[in-house]
């Protein structure tokens, strides 16, 4: 999918980390993020990989069930590799499907293996819904969320998960003055997002005549 810019405006107050949790809190409220594998929608959309394995022998032997005599037999024989019962014609021909049957066994096992192996280690089951930030966070783990939770604390210098304040020079030369409008952020965040790197973030007041009115918060997370 690649990463993602974004920005959020939040009301201004004087101590923008709480600005920053108080828009996080409502940006997860509303499930307006990435839930995992790309594409947006909130953790009702379905999980990637909650469906069965393409060639799953189980679902392969009950697609036998619904074949002609003869082809059935055939498919059985290839999936157990039991020939007894068939004509020449119908055992050559289980013999040259057998090793696609093993390889979809052979797949088939090792998707339960991972599954048991994800079970272990705590993860998630299919259908979960996180009830926190940072459950989300470590269910959507290297995806991330595409959105302003993978921001998680402001900070004095740029690094992963943190919003910084724009330098003020660079807030006169992208917009022509050190007090922006919320339209003038509306028309050139994207600039300014694509300049940052992933994981990371800027903020920035926005005014209404002359005095402080929102944090804009403009980044770029998500892979």
């Amino acid at each position: 999918m690649g990463a993602t810019g974004w920005h959020y405006f939040t009301p201004y107050q004087a101590d923008a980390e709480a600005a920053l949790q108080h828009l996080r809190e409502g940006v997860f409220a509303r499930r307006e993020y990435s839930f995992g594998g790309g594409g947006f929608g909130g953790p009702d959309a379905p999980m990637p990989g909650a469906g069965g394995l393409p060639g799953d022998p189980a679902s392969l032997f009950t697609a036998a069930g619904h074949l002609g005599s003869q082809e059935a037999r055939v498919m059985r024989a290839a999936m157990s590799g039991d020939y007894e019962g068939l004509t020449a014609e119908e055992r050559r021909a289980a013999e040259q499907l057998r090793p696609m049957f093993q390889m979809f066994g052979a797949a088939a096992q090792a998707h339960r293996e991972d599954e048991d192996e994800e079970d272990d280690e705590g993860d998630f089951p299919p259908g979960h819904q996180p009830t926190t930030i940072d459950e989300l966070l470590e269910m959507v783990a290297e995806d991330g969320t595409h959105s302003i939770l993978d921001i998680e604390r402001t900070a004095r210098r740029p690094g992963f998960g943190a919003a910084t304040p724009m330098p003020p020079d660079r807030i006169e030369a992208l917009f022509g003055t050190t007090q922006p409008t919320h339209d003038q952020v509306e028309e050139l965040w994207l600039d300014l997002s694509e300049e940052l790197d992933r994981w990371e973030a800027y903020y920035l007041t926005v005014y209404r005549d002359g005095a402080p009115h929102e944090y804009a918060f403009i980044g770029c997370s998500g892979d």
